[in-house]
């Protein structure tokens, strides 16, 4: 699921679906806001974060007074790495084969299948 109240699109359903859809997104946003399913704290300069940024709904909730401010965004997409992966062994060019084999060792460790699922 993906919940990002900003970047929603225009739903082309038939009106009785568009309500039922509203009622339930509403339902879910106001669950997000539930203080009990929060976990809130401040970043400081220097601080690093990192999370899994398709399995955790995240947000911000204030920025400074002066408006100023500096968050650097990184972000690696799992799925287009491993759909990557699967060409490059397809392809298996004899100079990157040692390469490849070492990304895909990276994957077959403990923890792997939340990501690429079961093997």
């Amino acid at each position: 699921m993906r919940f990002n109240n900003r970047s929603i699109g225009t739903l082309l359903l038939p009106a009785a679906e568009l309500e039922a859809f509203y009622r339930a997104y509403r339902a879910f946003a106001e669950i997000t806001l539930r203080p009990e399913l929060q976990l809130e704290f401040r970043l400081v300069p220097g601080d690093c974060l990192i999370f899994d940024n398709v399995r955790l709904l995240h947000a911000r909730t204030a920025f400074a007074e002066s408006g100023a401010r500096h968050l650097q965004g990184a972000y690696a997409d799992i799925d287009a790495l491993a759909g990557t992966l699967t060409v490059l062994r397809r392809e298996r060019a004899v100079a990157a084969g040692e390469f490849i084999d070492e990304l895909a060792e990276l994957f077959a460790g403990e923890g792997a299948s939340a990501y690429l699922g079961r093997r």
